[in-house]
């Protein structure tokens, strides 16, 4: 369509953070650039535009990022656990395949109840689990049991402790993964599974 991102903070949804949008829609240049249906329209209805009074709201920082490169450096930098053992390759399939969120304090990560499929990995911050229930940190990661495809909805309610960049993997990516590099695949779900494990014997020892 040509919606894109413009700088303002992350909203609190339904189920999960949502990014706010935004579509000039007498920007043709634009418009064909992403392949927008709406250019030709755009070409033949409206006058010659210059989009350089509204530069500002894309040149500031932006809180969703989908540059692989820099995703790639983020994940060197954070290390998480879920990555142990993939090959350089694996970690560009998922750099291409994933985005980084930016949640401002107090934002809404998941929502509990919710049926949302997606993978949250703290990149730097820090999460919140059910009003001080738990806290996630950098290189851990929030809803590995949906993204593995468990049925069920979310259990908890997450929330930002400060403001957060946050990896997100969409469902059916770890399937597409596999086509490309099953034993990356495998060694990703792997380490997810190893991470849920030990988080419900943390959960089992402090239950007593």
């Amino acid at each position: 369509m040509g919606a894109r991102t413009y700088g303002a903070q992350l909203v609190d949804g339904a189920s999960s953070a949502e990014v706010p949008l935004v579509v000039l829609t007498s920007d043709y240049e634009y418009l064909r650039r992403v392949r927008s249906f709406m250019a030709p329209q755009v070409r033949r209805l409206r006058r010659p535009f210059d989009p350089a009074l509204f530069q500002p709201l894309f040149d500031g920082p932006q809180p969703v990022s989908f540059d692989s490169e820099a995703i790639l450096a983020e994940l060197a930098a954070a290390r998480p656990p879920m990555l142990e053992g993939l090959p350089p390759t694996a970690l560009r399939w998922i750099a291409r395949g994933a985005f980084v969120l930016e949640v401002a304090e107090g934002g809404l990560v998941v929502r509990k109840g919710t049926a949302e499929r997606e993978m949250y990995v703290v990149l730097s911050g820090a999460l919140d689990v059910n009003d001080g229930a738990a806290r996630i940190g950098p290189g851990e990661a929030v809803g590995e049991m949906a993204f593995l495809g468990t049925p069920g909805l979310r259990t908890a309610t997450v929330r930002a402790l400060q403001t957060s960049r946050l990896l997100v993997l969409r469902p059916g990516f770890l399937d597409e993964l596999a086509t490309r590099d099953p034993r990356a695949a495998y060694a990703l779900t792997r380490n997810l599974a190893r991470t849920a494990a030990d988080r419900f014997a943390e959960l089992r020892g402090r239950l007593g």
